[in-house]
């Protein structure tokens, strides 16, 4: 049965590396598939839909009204600069992930590729407070292909406590995926 993913399971799978399995909640996941068919009648791709904005792109609109991505930083002012080139931005994700009501899903959208390291410390720069898990899925699991992000799930310090009770449970049902 279909259920909301809780931290240590998320840990779980992403030690196993089967993040595929993580799903929305069916009505999300319903706004999800509307979303995209809308996007795909406005936009070329989804990589352009995030780089104009989320990223700050200019966009060109053909004769049919659809938008492709054209200059970089033509909006800069929901992003972070490291140098004239390397900029980020930290958004929610607006299609999320099940995840219990505690954790947040947000992305980290990157001009360019991040190590895990890099990504790591801009995370725990913003999230100073909540523990964290952060990744980048392989370019066969990403949905978007074009932009480099990392996924970021948040959650308070104090949930930890709640989680030893739940991660006993798992290990005396053995759970697998």
């Amino acid at each position: 049965m279909a259920r909301p993913f809780h931290w240590e399971e998320m840990k779980y799978i992403l030690e196993k590396d089967s993040v595929d399995i993580m799903v929305r909640t069916p009505a999300d996941d319903a706004a999800y598939l509307n979303w995209m068919k809308a996007l795909k009648s406005r936009y070329t791709s989804i990589n352009d839909f995030i780089k104009i904005n989320v990223m700050g792109y200019s966009a060109i609109v053909d004769e049919k009204g659809i938008k492709t991505a054209d200059k970089p930083k033509s909006k800069t002012d929901n992003l972070n600069f490291e140098s004239e080139d390397v900029y980020y931005v930290i958004r929610r994700n607006d299609f999320p992930y099940w995840l219990e009501p505690n954790i947040e899903h947000f992305v980290l959208w990157t001009s360019e590729e991040f190590t895990r390291e890099h990504a790591g410390k801009i995370v725990h720069e913003k999230f100073p407070e909540s523990e964290v898990i952060y990744f980048s899925n392989t370019p066969d699991k990403k949905s978007v292909k074009g932009v480099c992000h990392y996924q970021i799930f948040v959650r308070p310090r104090t949930a930890i406590k709640l989680d030893e009770q739940k991660l006993k449970d798992l290990k005396s049902k053995n759970f697998q995926i």
